[in-house]
């Protein structure tokens, strides 16, 4: 359980995380007109991402466990480590392409003005086609289409674009207006109820379906409704896009793995359920000092 909440929160740290952080910029993009910085958004969700882990990982410390220690696991890694050998010339290559990606990534801002267009998906794209023409340890490519076409994540890319679908419907169906509007139209203008809105939302979109879904669900509502209410919205989608990574308690999206290795249902039901109501807490406190004391 750890191991999944972990992944799951740990996933918003940096735009890479997952393709929910992708949306989440997306829209940015689309409702300043501007490009948007992987850095930036690294900064801005890590008091999010901080307070999350020090909180689940207290929490977690306090679920009682019939053993304390782990016997053998420590044997069982060194013998994993052992069987991997040393390092051969075709991962060295993929590791320093992808590095080289993850760098071009992040320091965008340093050759946004020379390379107007090169966004950081081109690096990624770029690493990724020129690996098809480097050869390996066995005097191959690197990847073949075969490999990509078998060990590619189809269903990401899927999930992705359904994603994105979904928050363009609310928005060309006049959805995230009427929202707005109703929200103005029952005076709900307290900036710190409505991020507790938006926080609780998030949690249950996320806890009901996935990540992503949540995010290209929600995000859109956030910036029609914040955009009548507040001079700067970007708080709100922070705070927001951190909520819809904070899903512990159904065995949905990456959550049904140990589910699936024999984790009991209830179990996860019940704890998460506790760590819903934490993140719930904490995400309201760094609202409230970002949103309100600022």
């Amino acid at each position: 359980m750890a191991i999944v909440w972990g992944a799951g929160i740990g996933g918003f740290g940096t735009p890479l995380g997952g393709a929910m952080n992708l949306v989440a910029i997306e829209y940015i993009e689309k409702f300043t007109g501007m490009e948007y910085m992987y850095i930036t958004w690294t900064v801005k969700m890590l008091p999010y991402l901080l307070i999350l882990v020090i909180g689940i990982g207290i929490y977690l410390l306090t679920v009682k466990t019939d053993s304390k220690t782990l016997p053998g696991s420590r044997e069982y890694f060194k013998n994993e480590y052992k069987k991997l050998g040393k390092i051969k010339k075709s991962e060295v290559i993929s590791l320093a392409f992808f590095i080289a990606a993850v760098v071009l990534a992040f320091t965008r801002p340093l050759y946004e003005k020379m390379l107007p267009e090169f966004k950081p998906y081109y690096a990624f794209l770029l690493a990724g086609l020129a690996l098809f023409f480097i050869k390996g340890d066995d005097k191959k490519a690197l990847i073949s289409w075969e490999t990509a076409a078998k060990d590619f994540n189809w269903g990401l890319i899927i999930l992705f674009s359904g994603g994105l679908a979904a928050g363009n419907l609310i928005i060309s169906t006049k959805a995230a207006d009427a929202l707005s509007q109703s929200a103005v139209s029952i005076q709900l203008t307290d900036v710190f109820i409505l991020a507790i809105l938006f926080i609780t939302l998030g949690i249950f979109l996320a806890n009901a379906s996935s990540n992503t879904a949540a995010t290209a669900v929600l995000i859109p509502v956030v910036i029609s409704i914040v955009g009548a209410l507040a001079p700067d919205p970007m708080p709100f989608i922070y705070i927001s896009a951190a909520a819809c990574n904070c899903a512990y308690v159904l065995p949905t999206s990456i959550r049904a793995i140990p589910i699936g290795y024999g984790m009991d249902v209830k179990f996860m039901l019940k704890k998460g359920i506790a760590a819903v109501v934490i993140s719930l807490v904490l995400l309201s406190i760094v609202a409230y000092i970002q949103i309100i004391m600022q």
